[in-house]
């Protein structure tokens, strides 16, 4: 029995695939020209609503929020607490993970939705994270 146990422990915890270092301040720069400051918050820049109506330095839609929101959450929080978008980003991205082939798809769908592709901005995050 503790054997088993362990085994599952383990394959819970391998499944359990790490971000890759370039996705959050790469879709930062490319979103909002923001980066991350020297203690790890981040500095927001460009607060303009997207033409979908995202906000946030993480460009975050409200499809994008009701997919992953908690009780209590609610989406206009994005716009004056980046640590709180940071947060949903992060779910969100580890959500669209579950639901792609890899982090490159996820990232994709980040911008496009969870159904469609943009290799261009998977680029230009990719290069904004400081990957060529």
């Amino acid at each position: 029995m503790r054997t088993c146990l362990a085994v599952l422990i383990c394959c819970a915890l391998s499944a359990v695939e790490e971000m890759p270092a370039w996705v959050l301040p790469g879709i930062l720069m490319t979103e909002t020209q923001s980066h991350y400051a020297d203690d790890g918050s981040v500095v927001y820049v460009n607060r303009q609503r997207g033409s979908h109506g995202e906000i946030g330095p993480f460009q975050c839609t409200r499809r994008a929020f009701d997919q992953i929101k908690t009780p209590g959450e609610k989406f206009w929080q994005m716009e004056s607490d980046p640590a709180f978008a940071e947060a949903v980003a992060i779910r969100y991205l580890f959500w669209l993970r579950e639901h792609h082939t890899s982090w490159y798809r996820a990232v994709e769908a980040y911008n496009a939705g969870p159904h469609h592709h943009s290799r261009r901005y998977v680029r230009a995050v990719r290069r904004a994270g400081g990957v060529s």
